[in-house]
């Protein structure tokens, strides 16, 4: 897919991860300027954005921040004001984590708080910070990354499909007020990816079924009737496509991207 978004700003949460990079590789390459944000500290990030910025041929920045924290992501406002006072244009929101393995009786106070700051209430702060100057400008790109446990449950992970599908009432919301601003609002479910963050839940199969994590894995894709993974890259796509022209009267939507497994 051809894009091109030369001149626009694009702030990816999460970009140290697999999906992350791989957003910020396609949106770089389309010519974006962008801000990367993560709790990983910068100096261990380096060597990654490096490499970033000579295969796009464009410069990223990179902004360390701990999004379970209100003081944290203000003070990455306040960064990204003073670096980029016209705003950010794209707002791609990958940064999630997955607290796996207890009932819904068992999960502390701490834990869920912590789940749902990261997860959603990251999500809000920054959109209520990027949205007034999207809509001035007339265009805007917002995406959340849910899950496709913000459409479903699976046992032992209720803060994370809590989070997840508040996402989806998130993105509804925010879609329907900034529809005649130019603005768009969508959200992707990823299903089962093979990216080293649902670790746990293959553990957890492994362990309950006295197999090994590889067969778990493989046992996970025969409930998708697709029998398959989707790919970072793949997800990376959509979301590129999410900001394209293409795009343009696409908005509230959630997107499966599971394999087919809603289908069923």
């Amino acid at each position: 897919m051809s894009l091109c978004l030369t001149g626009k700003t694009a702030l990816v949460t999460g970009s140290t991860g697999t999906l992350g990079k791989e957003v910020i590789k396609g949106l770089a390459e389309a010519g974006c300027f962008i801000i990367g944000t993560d709790q990983v500290p910068k100096y261990a990030v380096d060597s990654v954005f490096d490499e970033l910025n000579l295969v796009s041929g464009t410069h990223m920045t990179y902004i360390s921040c701990d999004l379970a924290l209100t003081e944290d992501i203000e003070k990455l406002f306040k960064e990204i004001d003073k670096e980029h006072p016209e705003g950010v244009d794209i707002f791609v929101n990958v940064a999630g984590t997955l607290c796996f393995g207890s009932l819904v009786e068992d999960i502390s106070l701490d834990d869920w708080c912590r789940e749902i700051s990261i997860n959603l209430t990251s999500a809000f702060m920054i959109t209520q910070y990027v949205i007034p100057k999207m809509k001035d400008k007339g265009w805007g790109r917002i995406i959340y990354v849910s899950s496709q446990l913000g459409l479903t449950a699976i046992p032992k992970a209720s803060a994370y499909i809590a989070s997840k599908a508040g996402l989806l009432g998130l993105t509804r919301a925010v879609a329907v007020e900034s529809a005649e601003m130019g603005v768009t609002v969508n959200a992707v479910c990823p299903g089962p990816m093979d990216n080293g963050f649902i670790d746990d839940v293959f553990k957890t199969h492994a362990v309950d079924r006295k197999i090994s994590i590889q067969d778990a894995k493989q046992l996970m894709k025969t409930y998708l009737p697709t029998k398959k993974f989707s790919s970072s890259t793949q997800v990376a796509s959509f979301i590129l496509y999410l900001c394209s022209p293409g795009a343009d009267n696409m908005t509230g939507t959630s997107t499966s991207m599971d394999g087919g497994f809603n289908a069923m």
